[in-house]
């Protein structure tokens, strides 16, 4: 919890508290975004599959990693949000 200001409080949330999703990138969109359909959850277990709007992580940008379509890549969602994800990590095959 950090002050910001006369009786503002910001709760920060921990990486712990994200959710992880494996997808597949359909379509690549403009300003680095990418729609990705999810597969299966953390555990390996099959989900509904649905699409979501995601864009790169800071390490993914700063490392300049291309991401292209039908790449396989892990998903971390804010407990906050389902509706956009974050790309963390482009995986092998």
């Amino acid at each position: 919890m950090r002050n910001c200001g006369i009786n503002c409080f910001i709760f920060l949330m921990s990486k712990e508290d994200a959710i992880v999703f494996f997808g597949t990138v359909v379509e690549l969109l403009k300003d680095a975004i990418f729609l990705v359909k999810i597969t299966s959850d953390e555990a390996g277990k099959p989900v509904a599959e649905r699409n979501v709007l995601c864009h790169p992580s800071g390490k993914i940008r700063k490392n300049r990693i291309r991401i292209g379509n039908f790449d396989k890549v892990k998903v971390e969602f804010s407990s906050y949000s389902l509706d956009k994800g974050r790309v963390v990590e482009r995986l092998k095959g």
